[in-house]
């Protein structure tokens, strides 16, 4: 899924729909851009990389695993 990123003070924020993701620039020795998911209240899963591009590739694709999901937990109930 791809995402209208926007940068900010502190990295980088992308929409689309009710999903929501961020990447934050480094901020200890490790150089990692954590990045992290999420859908209202629900938390998706979060990770880093070495690059701000990378973590935003991987949150797109961290929310196409999470939109899954979240469906079949719709379907479910």
């Amino acid at each position: 899924m791809k995402l209208t990123w926007t940068k900010t003070d502190k990295g980088w924020f992308g929409i689309h729909g009710k999903f929501r993701a961020e990447v934050a620039r480094p901020v200890s020795a490790f150089m990692l851009y954590h990045w992290s998911v999420r859908a209202g209240n629900i938390s998706g899963g979060s990770g880093g990389t070495s690059s701000a591009l990378d973590s935003k590739r991987a949150a797109e694709t961290e929310i196409d695993r999470f939109a899954k999901f979240l469906r079949s937990q719709k379907a479910a109930s």
